[in-house]
């Protein structure tokens, strides 16, 4: 094992030893909570979990999501608002408020303070989704719900730097439910089979598998006289998010696939690479990419005529496969969020 790897591995399962054993403090939020988090860094699919949660739990009760705002140049506790700015909230709390303009989002890296000011202003509350907050020890939640790709499951993986896990499997154990995304939409009974041995769910959590669900590109500044994707001789894909290798298999099946764009996860784009989209709007192409990053591009469009009016955004949501929804259901209403 890489040493840096191991002094990782090393560091975090100290800290988990010393949560688990009441030698670091944690506590509980005066209203429902429910932990949507992994092990690895970033990619495994929490933002479409997190918007069909916001969804499901709105028809019942009052719910909210709250953030750390992973990048954010704000500090503290910040509502988002359909107008704010990615670098004050972050990337992903502004595409969920924007999917659910209705509900509260909110950003705090204090998530148990954030619990409390959200409480405040929206007496009624009663349950909050806290984001990305697996690793958040100060706060216990109601349900956690730990989600696990099915092309990199963290029983195959390894510590930071080699690998992408930042927290160590044996925390797995914490969760109501392990969700294995990213699944094949055809992915069968033995398949599935094969992952739940490899990932050795305890016999009280529940083991779902879900899919991601591509739906129709629609153009990222809406206008009468927009072309429609079809049109385009040919398609440029743009990504900025973990593992987006999906996302460009996916796009080669809208069309001529000719170019792709791959930058870090939430990296602000630069004026090269917005000279770069735009020569290859200018030249004909479509430029393709996720709801994450249109968030960010949608604002720095001003200069780049061609790229403004050939880009298109690929929505994505959740399908569940085998009774997984069902399974998800039954576990919320057990704990009295559904």
């Amino acid at each position: 094992m890489d040493p840096f790897s191991y002094l990782y591995g090393l560091t975090v399962r100290l800290r988990g030893w010393c949560f688990d054993r009441g030698l670091l403090a944690s506590s509980k939020a005066n209203v429902s909570t429910l932990c949507v988090g992994n092990l690895a860094v970033g990619g495994t699919g929490k933002s479409p979990l997190v918007s069909y949660l916001l969804g499901l739990l709105a028809t019942s009760a009052s719910v909210a999501m709250l953030s750390r705002g992973y990048g954010r140049s704000s500090k503290g506790y910040l509502e988002v608002r359909p107008d704010s700015l990615p670098e004050q909230v972050g990337d992903e709390p502004l595409m969920i408020k924007l999917m659910h303009p209705a509900l509260p989002v909110a950003v705090c890296n204090d998530r148990l303070l954030g619990c409390q000011l959200l409480q405040a202003r929206y007496p009624d509350l009663q349950t909050v989704i806290l984001d990305d907050a697996f690793q958040y020890r100060k706060l216990t939640p109601t349900i956690s719900l730990l989600l696990t790709t099915y092309q990199r499951p963290y029983s195959n993986d390894h510590f930071m730097p080699s690998g992408t896990l930042r927290d160590t499997p044996l925390q797995a154990k914490r969760a109501e439910a392990i969700i294995v995304t990213k699944c094949p939409l055809d992915l069968t009974a033995k398949q599935a089979e094969e992952v739940a041995m490899s990932l050795h769910p305890l016999p009280s959590q529940s083991l779902l598998f879900s899919a991601i669900d591509y739906g129709v590109p629609r153009p990222l500044l809406p206008a009468e006289n927009h072309r429609p994707l079809e049109d385009f001789p040919a398609l440029h894909a743009l990504a900025a998010i973990a593992r987006p290798q999906l996302f460009f298999d996916h796009v080669a099946t809208l069309g001529m696939l000719v170019q792709t764009t791959r930058l870090r996860d939430h990296a602000t784009f630069s004026p090269g690479t917005l000279s770069k989209l735009e020569a290859s709007a200018k030249a004909g192409q479509a430029i393709v990419t996720t709801e994450k990053d249109a968030v960010r591009l949608r604002l720095l469009l001003a200069q780049y005529p061609y790229l403004a009016s050939n880009s298109f955004v690929v929505p994505i949501a959740l399908r569940w496969l085998f009774e997984s929804e069902l399974q998800l259901k039954n576990l919320l209403a057990r704990h009295g969020l559904l």
